[in-house]
């Protein structure tokens, strides 16, 4: 998915989910993503952008300035239904939350 401006809302629970490598690639250059999350899916989160706010599940807020962040949810590695998202951005927040 590309976008050049706007916010996004990705709702996880429609979305088909094989056994095996599920990645989705989103690049963006500005606008805040949100990632709706159900209660049976992992997620591993790779962001990489120059300026936003990072809110993943219960976790505080953090900072994002030009760095790279990994990040997954506690049994991502275990699980047989999980996600891999990649999300390049310039300026834009991403909350992850459960449904």
């Amino acid at each position: 998915m590309i976008r050049v401006f706007g916010n996004d809302t990705l709702h996880l629970e429609e979305v088909a989910i094989c056994n095996w490598d599920n990645v989705v690639i989103i690049r963006k250059g500005f606008g805040n993503t949100k990632i709706i999350l159900p209660i049976d899916l992992e997620l591993h989160l790779q962001i990489n952008t120059l300026y936003g706010d990072l809110k993943f599940l219960d976790l505080p807020v953090r900072k994002m300035r030009n760095e790279t962040i990994d990040i997954e949810t506690a049994h991502y590695r275990r699980s047989h239904r999980s996600i891999k998202i990649v999300l390049v951005g310039i300026v834009g927040d991403v909350e992850v939350i459960r449904a």
